[in-house]
């Protein structure tokens, strides 16, 4: 499915579409959309930036995460005047949202990748009733984008309110107005697309009761009744609340009447954990005391059956870096995204307690350097900024592609849907073949569908005026564009390390070892028929399979075995050798090159001893063992004589890092 060119396809009918009556077992983003450039219309600051510069000085961006922009047609970005590229070419260029190519674009990667749909964001501050009208127009202007974006593609959206950064006192009454608004003129409920839970539609009231906000929660008590009351057919109200919402401690509002109003009024809680937790150890320290204590409390009042039952919605983010934004006051890198591991962490954590939906921060967001949408993959490709520290998916050292983070939710939905098993180990093979498996189930087809009948659910629900009229102006505006071809030649990421918090055999069904596939240090290596990796020792020291213990028993008994297993577990990483590919047989002078001197077996009739029949049982036994020693002693010394005269031998520097390299790359890998 090529989508490296500006007349990208649009998804075909029979692709897999985004069920639009339920919110359950969805993997969600957030959608700003919020990103202006000169050039792109009526300028809504003073220079025409919005979010990419700061104020009127374009010489300083408020975005440390810079955007891939390469599977964007010339007609859809703006030049940067002030920066330059390190390639020579004059000016860096930049996406708008206002864009309706752009906003299609970004969710025809939804679907392309296997996301749901998203929440589009309204940020309160931009619908306060003012004589100054172009924040209210821009933010329904994005919406109506956004929209026909969903119903091309076949995706789910809902409204998400940002109240963070409005006064108290007019929360209530501005909340309420909008609502109104998007309900009777911008009809936004019309769409088949808008997101359903039993009917009734979802929207996210998000910045309540924060440490600080000093909200009322009798005002957001209010809000909520307006919001049911309104609305054709019922709302399922999200509450996009602070991490510590349960204990009203830290980030939350120390109000005890929060907790009442979270559990009563809402039908769901999303807790807000964006910088929370910077790595995996703290991710998992997180879910432990955070999250599963969250589900614990609503499945038992769930279970009681007295009171009303709340969904859990965990968040989930790549990373962060919101220096430029923040002036320097935050870090620049401050919470590192480890090559995907740092996401894969929670997504695994949350999917392991039991949710059904997860909600990932954000699509879009590239100046809080949370953004899952194409980023630049090498830092020769940023442009040149002298005072600004600019960032690339390499910064923590992975060579990996700009879509990287797409295909991380693509794995998320599928192991939210049951379609692929939920483990701590980094996928890295399901996202290296990623395109393989996904292009087995979706087709493309021309933009041209004007007057194509949509089948069910779809064709029975009757599309607004406004809704037709958007999509026929989309359709037109796409065609009109020149083809705008892009080769990009295939490059495979380095494999990443394996999360190290939960063994894999914590989950395993059978207490018996696993078997491993032979590894390759040139390749990934995974679990033998599993898709999931390998230990990264074992991968290291090219292990064919762990030695039966039936080799290594010497009386037959269970202490011995026991002995053994704790000498390998103390034996490094450098000690091990390859097993050889041949089988030889004990008669043979030569010991396996793997074996050591705490394999000790029993005898068999190949070893060709001869006792005297004279001697008792027990002195059978002891003679057998003295004989075995003797040879297990003779076959040590020669694998030391071996092994000194290898020492002497001069060593050819192979150029394999940790994890090996990829032909392809040619570049060494090294943790």
């Amino acid at each position: 499915m090529d989508y490296n060119r500006a007349g990208f396809s649009s998804s075909k009918t029979n692709m897999s579409r985004a069920d639009p009556s339920t919110i359950n077992n969805k993997f969600l983003v957030g959608y700003q959309g919020w990103f202006t450039c000169p050039g792109d219309g009526t300028p809504i600051t003073d220079n025409g930036w919005s979010h990419w510069f700061k104020g009127n000085n374009d010489r300083q961006p408020t975005t440390d995460l810079w955007p891939d922009v390469s599977q964007y047609p010339p007609s859809e970005l703006f030049p940067v005047k002030t920066l330059m590229l390190k390639s020579g070419e004059p000016h860096p260029r930049l996406f708008s949202s206002r864009s309706p190519g752009t906003v299609h674009r970004h969710f025809h990667w939804m679907a392309k990748h296997g996301v749901d749909g998203a929440f589009l964001q309204r940020p309160l501050r931009h619908c306060i009733p003012t004589a100054d009208r172009k924040p209210l127009h821009w933010r329904d202007s994005i919406g109506r984008l956004v929209r026909v974006a969903a119903e091309l593609e076949h995706r789910v959206f809902a409204v998400m309110y940002d109240v963070s950064g409005v006064d108290p006192s007019i929360v209530q009454a501005t909340l309420r107005g909008d609502w109104d608004h998007l309900i009777q003129d911008e009809h936004v409920l019309d769409s088949p697309n808008y997101l359903r839970e039993d009917g009734r539609a979802v929207v996210c009231l998000w910045g309540f009761g924060f440490a600080s906000t000093n909200h009322d929660p009798d005002h957001v008590r209010a809000v909520v009744s307006h919001i049911r009351r309104t609305t054709p057919g019922g709302a399922y109200i999200i509450a996009g609340v602070p991490s510590h919402w349960r204990t009203s401690n830290s980030d939350a509002d120390p109000n005890p009447e929060f907790l009442d109003l979270w559990l009563n009024e809402f039908d769901a809680i999303s807790p807000w954990t964006v910088g929370c937790y910077s790595n995996n150890a703290e991710a998992d320290e997180y879910a432990t005391l955070r999250l599963r204590e969250d589900l614990r409390l609503l499945h038992d009042r769930k279970r009681v059956g007295k009171w009303r039952h709340v969904d859990y919605i965990p968040v989930v983010f790549p990373g962060c870096s919101g220096c430029n934004k923040s002036g320097g006051r935050r870090g620049f890198n401050s919470i590192k995204r480890d090559g995907g591991s740092f996401l894969w962490r929670q997504i695994y954590n949350a999917c392991d307690a039991g949710v059904s939906v997860l909600y990932g921060a954000s699509w879009d967001e590239y100046d809080e350097g949370t953004a899952l949408m194409p980023a630049v993959a090498k830092k020769e490709s940023l442009p040149i900024s002298h005072h600004y520290s600019l960032m690339s998916l390499d910064e923590d050292g992975y060579n990996i592609p700009s879509d990287w983070y797409m295909r991380i939710c693509g794995l998320a939905k599928n192991v939210l849907c049951g379609t692929l098993r939920n483990g701590p180990t980094f996928p890295l093979q399901g996202l290296l073949n990623h395109w393989e498996t996904r292009s087995r189930r979706e087709t493309t087809v021309s933009l041209s569908l004007e007057g194509e009948q949509s089948p069910p659910p779809y064709s029975e629900i009757t599309s607004s005026p406004l809704s037709r009229y958007s999509t026929t102006l989309l359709l037109q505006e796409l065609q009109s564009r020149q083809p705008h071809p892009r080769v990009v030649s295939p490059r495979l990421p380095p494999p990443l390390r394996p999360l190290p918090a939960i063994p894999i055999s914590a989950s395993a069904k059978s207490n018996e070892p696993p078997r491993y596939h032979p590894t390759n240090p040139s390749g990934p290596n995974v679990y033998h028929n599993s898709g999931t990796e390998a230990p990264a020792e074992e991968a290291a020291s090219g292990v064919d399979e762990p030695p039966s213990t039936a080799e290594v028993v010497r009386k037959g008994d269970a202490a011995s075995v026991v002995s053994l297993s704790m000498a390998m577990a103390n034996t490094t990483v450098s000690e091990r050798r390859p097993q050889s590919r041949h089988v030889q047989s004990f008669a043979e002078p030569t010991p396996a090159p793997n074996r050591r001197s705490e394999d000790v077996r029993s005898p068999t009739p190949k070893d060709n001893i001869s006792l005297s029949s004279s001697l008792s049982k027990k002195e059978r036994r002891e003679e057998l063992a003295r004989e075995l020693r003797r040879r297990e002693e003779k076959a040590e010394a020669q694998k030391a004589k071996a092994k000194d005269s290898v020492k002497r031998r001069p060593r050819r520097d192979s150029g394999v890092g940790f994890f090996g390299t990829f032909p392809d790359i040619g570049q060494k890998f090294t943790l």
